[in-house]
């Protein structure tokens, strides 16, 4: 074994050949200069510091998705940041993968580059570009001309990322590094490990993803609404008010108050809290945080083009907002009484804002309503995230969801007419599998807002699921005859479901709804493929692989199928109908024990299931329990005294137990409830 001329630390043979009989920490050394952090030397010798071909020397930081360690390459003799993943969920990882071959198409001087993404020891990482300074967080402001110039190169590169159709979502002062090259200072832009392909617009929230900073958040990133560049552009503006007067445009105590004060509030001017700010700066970083994006640069070159005209002394672009607007502003906010006798250019103003509906009583109650909407959506949120734990949290969503109903209660009593608090109502109500009354919100959202794809959709979403109920109620499985029920039921999905074709143009929800309409039509296998078109853009959505699972079912997939709603049950354990579901082909695949306890964990998370009850029945049955499996369907007879696919089931394990006589009375039961049940006939023929 060789060593290092330097260190002493073994070193390959091969590779001290090569370098001259010295380690790679050594070698990084002499090229880097020393480093006043982290003794990669001393490193080397502990495994736990070893990861593949990267030694950690020194944790940088973490955040939401994982870990970020400064390393050396030992391949390249180059240090990097290595970022790792923290969840290794299946969906998060796709998500990551996805995430950062995004990041890796940018080459810009301003925006830190990816060298790598892998999987090592079980563990997924990105080798991105070290970069070594301060934050703009923690960077001197005495010169603000140079902070100026810092945010100008900054805009420059986000400019160039919107350019290559991403968007980053979360810049702050924290994601700016500050580093010292041959030709001054120069700003990188970190962690595009956010960043989203702009087409189709993007969301803050899908399955209860959020994503952000909330103080430097766009009120329509906070809302949840569509993203487009104008958001990074509110965000900049938000980072260079935090830099230049020390706190953020919004704090507060709890980050619901931040959201609400993002959403509803106006900041306060950069100047009254430091003079020292030049007006034309101040102008620039309020046109940055308009509240209405139209208001705002329209894109990131936009506002470096006007700073750069700062820096130059020319005139800026930007303008004050006038008078006449902060009125109206004031009077739909409720911020201010306007004085009856006023006098001169003020009181002309002022009769100006009401003659321009500043004073309209129904935007009045609208803006204050969507304050307790946008209030109810962060808690349905957390609703769902709750959801997602494979543990009792029931008391915590029931009080999640009674303050839900409130807010939403209470925006709706201001303004009975917001079909955003129809819709938001009508979604925690399906949370928490209130069918009938979240198919009553569903309406009246709709009947407010025609042109509203997503209350179609969860309308249609929610009756898929009936009909199919009552297609299995009656026993009759998949045979073409309906009854009037399940006809009226199909009608009304088919109706919404072309509603959000013509209606929608985000692409992942008209693939869910394509596999929806190919479901109601029998078209599993068809339906099968179009949802999982859906879930490789929604890999998170657990009821995208849920209805993936179904139809695979049902085109007798079996296999297919329980690896789908093994997914699903990975992105939502609480998710009953999964497990009923995956029992179900497991029970296809001769699984029964696994089928058994699939359709037990449904009955622990809803007792009331009469459909886990027979179908725990029916596997019990193959296994010869035949008692067990008359205890089971009886339950779900007692549950659903119409159920003939129970009488079914039942007459059929008495007549295995030579019950000949009750047999033929379930049996009787079964055909009496359901005449055209084919399967009821030939078991009673056979117990005859």
């Amino acid at each position: 074994m060789k060593r290092c001329k330097s260190c002493g630390n073994p070193v390959d043979p091969e590779q001290a050949k090569a370098q001259d009989e010295t380690c790679p920490w050594c070698l990084a050394a002499f090229t880097f200069g020393p480093e006043p952090v982290g003794n990669p030397a001393t490193a080397s010798r502990d495994p736990s510091k070893q990861f593949g071909k990267y030694v950690r020397t020194e944790k940088l930081g973490a955040g939401g998705m994982g870990e970020v360690w400064k390393a050396l390459d030992t391949e390249l003799n180059r240090w990097v940041a290595l970022k790792f993943l923290k969840d290794e969920d299946p969906a998060v990882v796709a998500r990551f993968q996805r995430e950062a071959r995004t990041a890796a198409s940018l080459s810009h001087p301003n925006i830190a580059s990816i060298h790598e993404v892998g999987e090592a020891e079980g563990r997924h990482y990105i080798a991105m570009q070290y970069v070594p300074g301060r934050t703009m967080a923690t960077f001197p402001k005495k010169d603000r001309r140079l902070i100026v110039r810092l945010f100008r190169d900054a805009a420059r590169a986000v400019d160039h990322a919107h350019r290559h159709g991403i968007i980053h979502r979360d810049l702050k002062p924290e994601n700016l590094m500050v580093e010292e090259r041959e030709d001054g200072w120069s700003v990188v832009v970190l962690d595009f490990g956010l960043a989203r392909a702009i087409e189709g617009g993007e969301k803050l929230s899908q399955s209860g993803e959020v994503y952000g900073t909330a103080p430097y958040m766009s009120p329509e990133q906070a809302r949840g609404d569509h993203l487009d560049e104008r958001a990074d552009v509110y965000a900049l503006g938000a980072t260079m008010y935090d830099v230049l007067t020390g706190k953020p445009p919004f704090e507060a105590g709890n980050l619901l108050e931040v959201i609400r004060k993002v959403g509803n509030d106006e900041p306060v001017r950069p100047r009254k809290i430091n003079p020292r700010i030049h007006r034309d700066l101040e102008t620039i970083i309020l046109k940055c945080l308009e509240k209405d994006r139209e208001r705002r640069y329209a894109n990131a070159r936009e506002l470096a083009e006007d700073l750069e005209r700062f820096l130059n002394s020319d005139p800026i672009v930007a303008r004050p907002p006038s008078t006449l607007y902060r009125l109206r502003m004031r009077l739909g906010k409720r911020k201010a009484v306007v004085a009856t006798a006023a006098a001169g250019l003020v009181g002309i103003l002022v009769v100006a804002a009401l003659i321009l509906g500043g004073h309209d009583k129904l935007a009045e109650a609208r803006a204050e309503a969507g304050t307790h909407v946008e209030l109810a959506r962060l808690k349905i949120d957390q609703i769902d995230q709750l959801m997602k734990v494979d543990e009792d949290r029931n008391r915590e969503i029931d009080m999640l969801t009674s303050a839900v109903r409130a807010e939403l209660t209470e925006a709706l009593r201001i303004c009975p007419e917001h079909e955003e608090a129809c819709f938001e109502m009508g979604r925690v109500f399906a949370l928490r599998g209130r069918t009938d009354k979240a198919l009553e919100f569903f309406a009246r959202s709709i009947t407010l807002a025609p042109r509203q794809a997503k209350a179609y959709l969860g309308r249609a979403a929610l009756n898929l699921d009936t009909y199919e109920e009552l297609r299995h109620i009656t026993g009759r499985g998949h045979v073409r005859q309906e009854s009037e029920p399940s006809k009226k039921v199909l009608a009304q999905l088919t109706e919404d479901l072309k509603k959000v074709r013509a209606l929608s143009s985000d692409v992942p929800q008209l693939k869910y709804a394509d596999g929806m309409i190919l479901f109601a039509g029998g078209r599993y296998a068809d339906a099968a493929a179009r949802l999982g078109e859906y879930v490789d853009l929604a890999p998170a959505d657990p009821d995208g692989w849920l209805w993936r699972g179904h139809a695979q079912g049902h085109a007798n997939a079996f296999a297919e199928a329980v690896e789908s709603l093994t997914r699903a049950l990975k992105l939502r354990p609480r998710l009953a109908n999964a497990y009923v579901l995956r029992g179900n082909a497991l029970y296809d695949l001769g699984r029964y024990d696994e089928s058994i306890a699939d359709q037990t964990r449904a009955l622990d998370l809803d007792p009331k299931d009469a459909v886990a009850y027979l179908n725990r029945g029916n596997a019990k049955h193959m296994k010869g329990l035949h008692d067990e499996a008359i205890a089971d369907m009886t339950k779900a007879i007692e549950l659903r005294p119409k159920f003939s696919g129970a009488y079914n089931s039942r007459g059929n394990a008495k007549g295995v137990k030579g019950l000949y006589d009750e047999s033929i009375a379930d049996l009787t039961k079964a055909i009496e409830l359901d005449p055209k049940d084919d399967n009821a006939h030939y078991n009673r023929g056979t117990t005859y």
